[in-house]
């Protein structure tokens, strides 16, 4: 029994590999990137009193406004996934920039969740059911995401590359 490993075999590991995490990304945009965009840019378009309200008062962020912003930011998401899948954007290969994306897309996701919710909590007795229900489950999507992409990617962000 020979115990080198060859460099074919290493190829091979990284190239099925990179495809699981494709797959995934597949499957995450299907399930849940494209219902959520979808329907984020259908509730920010619809005249829905609630949303239209600034909080706090003095400034001009809203519920309308948040979910505009992220259907967009998804949007460009699915564009960036796209290029990924066409090879146009190789992440693979270099380890920074798939550490930076990720970082990016965490952030983001940290940030438009916490001010969602404080806008959300206000509006709460105000909105509609069906926009309640939404955004409950909206919210609760993107927090249990949240907390599974921090323990999945704790290890990826922190192991050494070679």
């Amino acid at each position: 029994m020979d115990s080198k490993v060859s460099f074919e075999d290493i190829q091979q590991e990284k190239a099925e590999t990179n495809l699981k995490i494709l797959i995934t990304l597949l499957l995450y945009i299907c399930c849940f990137v494209i219902p959520f965009t979808v329907v984020d840019l259908y509730f920010s378009y619809k005249d829905i009193k609630c949303l239209d309200i600034d909080y706090p008062p003095e400034s001009s962020m809203n519920l309308k406004i948040l979910l505009r912003i992220n259907g967009y930011m998804y949007i460009f998401f699915m564009f960036y996934a796209v290029l990924i899948f066409c090879r146009l954007v190789d992440i693979f290969n270099n380890s920074i920039i798939m550490k930076i994306s990720i970082i990016i897309k965490l952030i983001y996701n940290l940030t438009w969740s916490i001010l969602s919710t404080i806008v959300f909590s206000k509006m709460f007795y105000i909105c509609e059911n069906e926009l309640k229900t939404y955004i409950t489950i909206r919210l609760l999507f993107l927090y249990i995401f949240i907390l599974f992409s921090i323990k999945q990617i704790k290890n990826l962000l922190f192991t050494k590359t070679s």
